[in-house]
């Protein structure tokens, strides 16, 4: 299973610390950006993605909730992000910002709300990196995840099976022990863990562990997330 760090979840002071610790092991680091407007909080900016990117070589997903999504693209991939995630609520022409995430350099990801169908990704699945199913409200933090999301991602994995080039399926938020391997048997690719693995006495074992979760499953897990080259 993918294990993208969540960089919400670190203390920002300590972040150097946090990084050397698991970038040995981890697949990539999610930064999650909020405006105020989609949602009511505010979080990261551009700056923070430098700051990550600056500290390693791995894979950074932007994970923009905003009003506007489209016309801060260009910002991010600047910093460094290597995928950029954004909501169908926050694009008036979803596929014109998708083009826009390539266009710029980087992939596109595609995220869908607790209340959202999965299906919505149907017509973009040739052009995203992930497909990133919420398990929680957006914007919040700690919540338990949404008894629907097992369901949600097997419809998701499903979905994504029907293309050639299929998206991997990645969960964001309520991500714990006792979900992870769930997610992992319903389909999920790969998760966003937070405070599983920096509350951990032992992190780097922890992502060891998430990232062993797809042995059960019939098919190899989806781990194409090379360095930014």
């Amino acid at each position: 299973m993918i294990a993208l760090l969540s960089v919400w979840s670190a203390d920002a002071r300590g972040l150097e610390t946090t990084i050397g610790e698991v970038d040995r092991e981890v697949d990539g680091y999610h930064v999650d950006v909020m405006d105020g407007r989609l949602v009511d909080r505010t979080l990261f900016g551009p700056v923070t993605v430098e700051r990550v990117r600056r500290l390693t070589d791995r894979p950074i997903e932007v994970h923009l909730m905003v009003a506007r999504a489209g016309r801060c693209v260009e910002d991010y991939v600047r910093a460094g992000a290597d995928i950029v995630t954004v909501h169908r609520a926050s694009c008036a022409r979803l596929g014109a910002v998708i083009d826009a995430i390539a266009d710029a350099g980087a992939d596109p990801g595609l995220a869908i709300g607790t209340d959202e169908p999965v299906e919505l990704a149907g017509p973009y699945l040739g052009r995203l990196r992930h497909v990133l199913v919420m398990g929680t409200a957006l914007g919040v933090k700690g919540a338990p995840i949404d008894g629907r999301t097992y369901q949600r991602v097997r419809r998701a994995h499903d979905l994504c099976r029907r293309v050639s080039r299929p998206p991997a399926v990645v969960v964001d938020g309520g991500i714990r022990a006792t979900t992870a391997p769930r997610l992992a048997a319903a389909g999920a690719d790969g998760v966003v863990p937070g405070s599983l693995v920096l509350s951990s006495p032992e992190p780097v074992a922890r992502l060891r562990w998430l990232q062993g979760l797809t042995a059960a499953r019939s098919e190899p897990p989806t781990r194409a997330f090379p360095a930014r080259g």
